[in-house]
């Protein structure tokens, strides 16, 4: 008998530490899959999900693409209408002391800056020419935002290609 109690009492004692250890291991795993589980979603039965702070959320996240839709509505409308402005209006005359001349001899000899602001324009520019019109030229289209590459008074591809866009954002025949 006092073996038997003695067997007894050993099953007993392993059955309660391997059940402390299960219970142990139970608690573990747990409190991992919490801690997991929280990183990832709502966390279990921790805090409480809040409603109405999340309907707010949501309401402001909507909001807020109403707003950013609305802006690109008014800045796509202000876009057409501009556009359609400048369709319309009328092409900008050239400054008032242009004056359009042909078959006129050029030369940078003794030239200054005021004779190149006021030497007349020799018409058509074309193939490899220079002189102070083409200076003047490739001046003022600079100024105005149609970039020639080089300004060195001599005429070529760049500066037939500027006059092309020039004259297609003019609403001008585009012969460059």
């Amino acid at each position: 008998m006092k073996r038997f109690l003695a067997v007894a009492m050993a099953v007993a004692v392993l059955g309660a530490c391997s059940r402390e250890q299960v219970q142990q291991k139970a608690k573990t795993v747990t409190a991992k899959v919490k801690d997991a589980a929280d990183d990832v979603a709502v966390p279990f039965g921790g805090k409480r999900d809040d409603a109405a702070s999340r309907e707010r959320e949501r309401f402001d996240q909507h909001w807020r693409q109403l707003v950013s839709f609305r802006a690109q509505q008014q800045a796509a409308a202000k876009q057409q209408a501009e556009a359609q402005q400048r369709a319309t209006a009328p092409p900008p005359a050239p400054p008032a002391n242009f004056q359009f001349v042909s078959n006129k001899k050029e030369s940078f000899k003794g030239l200054d800056a005021d004779g190149i602001n006021n030497a007349p324009v020799v018409v058509p520019i074309t193939g490899d020419i220079r002189g102070p019109s083409v200076l003047r030229a490739q001046v003022y289209l600079d100024r105005i935002h149609f970039a020639v590459g080089t300004i060195d008074g001599r005429w070529g591809r760049n500066s037939g290609i500027t006059v092309w866009w020039y004259q297609r954002a003019r609403g001008l025949e585009p012969t460059g």
